[in-house]
């Protein structure tokens, strides 16, 4: 590493952190640069009594930097996760405000393959044999207009 850079150029290095700043335009860029200037220069001289040699600063920081990383590991561990869409998802979303408007409350039956609604039903039988009806097929998903689930138990 090189001495003359600051502890923490050298730390961003090390831990592969990008630092780098989207292009701006005149005075932005200026402000931006002198901010960081500023801020590391800042962040040095508190550091530079705290520890004796850059290496010090750096293996302080990388401790920061590892600890800061196993704490968003473990947050994310208990984050929402989010649901994953199926296609079926993708198609309903893509029909929603017109099923809401006309259909709501009722039981649509979709076909992945045609990309479509195939059945409409006040319930899921009444959508399948709508469905099957329609295209010959014995499998669809289902779901409950304007619900998040089909039939709650």
């Amino acid at each position: 590493m090189n001495p003359k850079q600051s502890a923490f150029a050298q730390i961003f290095q090390k831990e592969a952190i990008d630092v780098s700043l989207p292009a701006t335009r005149g005075d932005e860029h200026e402000y931006l640069f002198q901010l960081i200037e500023f801020t590391r220069d800042s962040l040095d001289k508190q550091w530079s009594a705290k520890f004796s040699t850059t290496d010090d600063k750096i293996d302080a920081l990388s401790k920061e930097v590892k600890l800061l990383r196993s704490e968003i590991r473990r947050l994310k561990k208990y984050a929402p996760q989010q649901e994953e869409y199926t296609e079926s998802d993708r198609i309903y979303e893509h029909f929603k405000a017109e099923l809401e408007e006309k259909y709501y409350g009722k039981v649509v039956a979709i076909d992945d393959d045609l990309g479509r609604i195939v059945g409409i039903g006040d319930t899921l039988s009444d959508a399948y044999e709508a469905a099957k009806e329609a295209t010959r097929k014995k499998q669809f998903d289902f779901k409950r207009v304007g619900y998040r689930y089909l039939n709650r138990i």
